[in-house]
């Protein structure tokens, strides 16, 4: 297709300049449609939608067998919602004193379930080989015990 874009005019209908306009359209359709599938696809694939129950399920089930509070949940579904969040509010989500919240942030980023690239910097969801299995269960296998 990308060949016959660079064709040359096939008559004097077949666009202004020294290449085939037929061509590039038949290209670029081509392309679209490709891409369009390939959304498509990942969207299916992902299931963006059921992410926050993906999320919410996971940390029940981690808070159950690692005895960490129930608003682990809360915690990681607005850090991937809103892509990240300070550290600050961290105690008001998982609703424990600061330095009880402290404390779990600091544990949470040692077991891969949050990140942050510094010490005070904010948190994000951390989609670790820990986790990815259980967010992306179409794309990889589901995660090593946890």
């Amino acid at each position: 297709m990308l060949a016959n874009a660079d064709s040359e005019r096939q008559g004097s209908l077949d666009g202004r300049g020294n290449l085939s306009n037929k061509g590039l359209i038949m290209f670029c359709e081509f392309f679209l449609g490709r891409a369009l599938d390939q959304v498509s696809f990942m969207s299916k694939t992902l299931d963006l939608d059921a992410m926050q129950d993906r999320i919410m399920r996971f940390a029940e089930r981690w808070s159950t067998l690692h005895d960490a509070p129930v608003e682990l949940g809360p915690l990681m579904r607005e850090a991937f919602l809103r892509g990240s969040l300070p550290r600050s509010e961290a105690a008001r989500i998982l609703n424990k004193p600061e330095r009880t919240a402290r404390r779990y942030v600091t544990d949470f980023i040692e077991q891969e379930l949050l990140c942050s690239d510094s010490v005070g910097g904010p948190l994000s969801i951390s989609f670790s080989s820990k986790t990815v299995g259980y967010f992306f269960p179409r794309l990889y296998p589901e995660g090593v015990e946890i």
